[in-house]
């Protein structure tokens, strides 16, 4: 099947070049294939960036008219397979202007939502008799979650 999604993120131009730089530093080790597009009227301003990260497909498109901004309605979700691969993506974040939300969200500077959780929270999140004690350690978590804890919370 040649069916595919594409994620568009609608920026304002001047925050494309930056924006796609940081979004491909999340996970170096990934086929970026980063394209830039100018403005038909203006060479010096970039109307798109189009990259892949992590067999998804992403493109930051110049936002017309100006008021459309990011929400929190839509977001993306970072599924981490250790506490150290969830710090250093909650890093990289931190360090790039974002705001901490409660269990695993946050909010980079460009105000694209994120959670950034461990790849078992689906697992845990699906057992009917864990899911309660798994949701009640998630919600009592300000900032990033803490995989070992949500492990436990699973586990007891």
């Amino acid at each position: 099947m040649s069916t595919s999604i594409q994620n568009f993120i609608w920026l304002p131009s001047s925050t494309i070049s930056e924006a796609a730089a940081f979004y491909t530093s999340l996970f170096p080790s990934t086929d970026t294939k980063l394209s830039f597009i100018t403005s038909p009227t203006d060479a010096s301003e970039i109307f798109s960036a189009s990259f892949r990260l992590l067999n998804q497909d992403f493109v930051l498109i110049s936002n017309c008219p100006d008021d459309v901004t990011p929400t929190d309605a839509i977001s993306f979700g970072i599924g981490c397979s250790s506490q150290e691969e969830i710090d250093r993506v909650w890093e990289l974040f931190l360090k790039n202007g974002a705001e901490e939300k409660n269990c695993g969200w946050i909010k980079d500077k460009y105000g694209v939502a994120w959670q950034v959780y461990p790849v078992k929270l689906g697992e845990w999140m699906s057992n009917k008799e864990k899911m309660g004690s798994v949701m009640g350690a998630m919600m009592g978590m300000a900032g990033k979650l803490d995989l070992e804890a949500l492990k436990k919370a699973h586990d007891e």
